[in-house]
């Protein structure tokens, strides 16, 4: 596991009227998507202001897409579900994205995937929701990309913060944890992996 490109220059365009919230692949059934649905449902977005949630590729499953639109059906925000798109599309929407989020696995502990390490990359915000209480969210808190909350009303909280800053700044402030990050480079996994190695040796 690990990222194995260069990590990208922070996209420098402003866009003070959105906020674009990425998903990358499918949902798996353990996998909670309501938190979120909930919060956005019940907290107040501006008029002139659109969120705008992408789930790239997850009309693969067609249960699972239809799943997804009626959970947020209810909400004021504008939802995009794709079919499988090339990595590179996937790779510019997660660039031009304002937070990328991670939904946890319920009751399960120790799935991390190779999503993780995709976003970790990217260095950008990385909403965790809900949080797994372990590896997921140690991880995104160490490289200071995370953004972990499981209850509704401290969710309601940090979206209307989100929209507040992108409204002020036109874009998510990082202070990302750059040597932490290029922990997760794949050259340097595989260096501990080999020095790893050579110590059982």
């Amino acid at each position: 596991n690990g990222f194995d490109f260069e990590l990208p220059s922070q996209n420098s365009t402003l866009s003070f009227n959105t906020l674009k919230i990425v998903h990358n692949g499918t949902l798996y059934p353990s996998q909670d998507i309501s938190l979120l649905a909930e919060a956005l449902n019940e907290i107040i977005i501006p008029n002139d202001f659109t969120v705008q949630l992408s789930f790239p590729g997850i009309k693969i499953y067609n249960e699972v897409a239809e799943k997804t639109e009626k959970a947020f059906k209810n909400t004021a925000i504008s939802l995009l579900l794709t079919e499988r798109i090339s990595s590179a599309e996937v790779l510019k929407m997660q660039l031009n994205a304002d937070l990328l989020l991670m939904v946890a696995h319920k009751g399960k502990k120790g799935i991390i995937g190779s999503k993780l390490y995709e976003y970790i990359g990217l260095q950008k915000r990385i909403l965790l929701c809900p949080s797994d209480n372990d590896e997921l969210e140690e991880t995104l808190l160490s490289t200071n990309l995370g953004i972990v909350v499981s209850e509704k009303e401290q969710l309601k909280l940090i979206l209307k913060d989100l929209i507040a800053e992108k409204m002020k700044f036109g874009a998510l402030t990082t202070n990302a944890n750059i040597d932490e990050i290029n922990k997760f480079n794949r050259k340097n996994q595989v260096k501990l992996l080999a020095d790893y190695i050579n110590e059982l040796g």
